[in-house]
């Protein structure tokens, strides 16, 4: 299987190390998003992608912005609000908007692979942690925050 992109030749059976494969989302909205997107980035016709089998086909991480991503546990996720080939909207690290920017497309993910897992900042004394219950991550419109949910004291 090869990535629904057109004009990619990445093969998910000999996949290249940095490079992800995703599913489309589920919600209808969304993947007409999604398919809006290729054709347009791509310069399809309407009819060129009508064969998409949303629960089969995969696109690769190439045709997403580095930004879209983040890592749980070791694994590579893709923000459920991430869209092919746009960057994401919101003040740029300079200043600059996104939508001005030039879109920096993810061509070689190992870049975020290689990131480690954020060593712990918490100053608050051992005796004094509570034992996390859910940890789960939100996306801002610039960035990636860690919520925990604390076990209740009995």
């Amino acid at each position: 299987m090869k990535c629904i992109v057109p004009s990619c030749t990445t093969d998910f059976h000999k996949i290249p190390a940095g490079i992800t494969q995703h599913r489309f989302p589920t919600d209808d909205d969304r993947q007409a998003q999604w398919l809006e997107a290729i054709r347009t980035a791509e310069n399809c016709r309407p009819d060129d992608l009508s064969a998409v089998n949303f629960n089969r086909d995969r696109i690769c991480s190439k045709h997403f912005h580095i930004s879209c991503f983040y890592k749980v546990k070791g694994q590579v996720r893709l923000n459920k609000y991430a869209t092919p080939f746009e960057e994401p909207a919101g003040p740029h690290h300079n200043g600059t908007s996104h939508s001005s920017a030039v879109p920096r497309l993810n061509t070689n993910e190992q870049e975020y692979l290689d990131l480690e897992d954020p060593e712990p900042t918490d100053v608050t004394p051992t005796a004094k942690r509570k034992k996390v219950e859910k940890r789960y991550y939100v996306q801002g419109s610039n960035d990636l925050f860690e919520v925990l949910v604390l076990e209740s004291q009995q």
